[in-house]
């Protein structure tokens, strides 16, 4: 896929990282791991949309098993995943991305279902 784009200049490192080896993960998980946002706030809450990102992928696949697609949730997947890379949000917008993917968490139940 990312040899079709024409503009990756402003793609995150998580997109266009490519590894060396084993053991280059370990070195860059200092760097980039969880840990490495130092504000608790805006760590705790990526890590509860990564969370909540789970479920949903968990709902979704299920879904698509019993032949359900929901073009609206895979959307909301692939921005709120490219979201929690983006050190510009502040709390407020993370809170506010934390109550969508719970939204979208509620309507995958009962499109899974």
């Amino acid at each position: 896929m990312l040899s079709q784009l024409t503009n990756k200049e402003n793609l995150p490192d998580a997109a266009v990282w490519e590894s060396s080896g084993c053991g280059e993960f370990a070195g860059r998980a200092v760097h980039r791991g969880v840990l490495s946002t130092k504000n608790e706030d805006i760590r705790s809450l990526r890590e509860l949309i990564t969370y909540g990102l789970k479920g949903l992928s968990a709902y979704s696949k299920h879904a698509n098993v019993l032949l359900k697609d929901d073009e609206e949730i895979d959307a909301f997947l692939q921005s709120a995943l490219a979201k929690t890379l983006d050190d510009t949000l502040d709390v407020d917008e993370l809170v506010a991305l934390a109550l969508e993917t719970g939204k979208y968490g509620v309507k995958s139940i009962g499109f899974a279902g």
